[in-house]
């Protein structure tokens, strides 16, 4: 079971829980106006990249996580039964599209294969042996899989390794050659992190990180610090947690929120992290493949915003990303 989504840049936008059964047939066999939707799309890709990003963000879409409410937030998140890695610019002179399909769609872990809205790339999806109810754990899991298998299949050149967590969205596509496997072979998520060993578990996720980051050095894995407390937490239940932090919360911030996720896509900018700090929010923010991190306080002055020293934020996209939030916030 997966959840499907309409207008992913509308906030609040409410998810129904479909079958992959149904996404497949939506995806081979859709409709005359959607399919016709996709073929003008790829064309657009031709001619321009970010006319061509703009119209795919109108795209329907689906999630793996299921949330409850229904609405794509972490905090909504309950459990993830499947999950999707998205490989992009295949056509090389080694390889093209159609041979990798035809390699991958040949394994029996693959559930479900399709051709991406650009035309350029492949979503391959696979479905988990268990439910995963813990986020943090989902993400470690994601990297050790996605590192081992583009590392086998040849693939990591072509993998985009930002698609780690929960809340991650694929958009709908149109492919007449899609695949599914309803009886695919399903994926373990314990085989990949023991419970008998922190010590191999953290070093593998680690390992995996590395791995990622070296075939995409401009695309940041993300910390792994949650990751690696809640591994720590399944090893050891009875252990004791540190205790966390009051946060005195700004209602102004947080009601903020939804309008910058919304709105900084204007500004060639995506919101893809947040969490609570006194009287404001630290949120996190992507541009193409770079990331920086901003402080975003209220108080008796109105909305202040900070630049972060956080290693691996890049120092420019923080001072842009500060004045297109302040621009926001004022426009508010």
């Amino acid at each position: 079971m997966i959840q499907f989504g309409r207008n992913i840049t509308a906030p609040g936008d409410r998810l129904e829980k479909i079958s992959l059964e149904r996404l497949f047939a939506g995806i081979q066999r859709p409709k005359p106006e959607f399919r016709d939707r996709i073929e003008r799309l790829r064309f657009v890709k031709t001619l321009d990249e970010r006319r061509y990003r703009d119209l795919k963000k109108q795209l329907p879409y689906f999630v793996c996580g299921l949330f409850h409410p229904p609405v794509r937030r972490k905090e909504n998140f309950a459990a993830i039964e499947c999950f999707v890695l998205d490989l992009d610019h295949l056509e090389k002179e080694d390889r093209n599209l159609e041979t990798v399909r035809a390699k991958l769609q040949a394994l029996p872990e693959v559930c479900l294969l399709f051709q991406s809205p650009g035309g350029d790339g492949l979503k391959v999806l696979f479905r988990l042996k268990e439910r995963c109810t813990d986020a943090a754990l989902f993400s470690a899991f994601y990297k050790l899989f996605a590192a081992r298998f583009a590392t086998a299949h040849h693939l990591l050149d072509a993998l985009d390794t930002r698609t780690h967590d929960v809340t991650r969205a694929c958009f709908l596509s149109y492919d007449p050659k899609a695949h599914f496997r309803p009886d695919a072979l399903p994926i373990d998520l314990p085989a990949y992190l023991p419970d008998s060993d922190f010590d191999k578990a953290q070093k593998s996720v680690k390992e995996a990180e590395k791995t990622l980051q070296g075939a995409q050095p401009a695309k940041p894995a993300g910390p792994d610090a949650d990751a690696l407390e809640r591994i720590k937490e399944r090893l050891n239940p009875g252990r004791r947690k540190p205790k966390p932090k009051d946060v005195i919360l700004s209602p102004e911030v947080e009601s903020a929120l939804e309008v910058l996720t919304r709105r900084l896509p204007e500004f060639e900018m995506e919101l893809i992290d947040s969490r609570p700090i006194n009287y404001g929010r630290q949120v996190r923010v992507r541009a193409a493949q770079l990331w920086a991190e901003i402080n975003i306080f209220y108080g008796k002055k109105g909305y202040k915003i900070v630049r972060t020293t956080k290693t691996g934020s890049n120092r420019e996209l923080a001072e842009l990303a500060a004045e297109a939030i302040g621009r926001i916030l004022d426009e508010m």
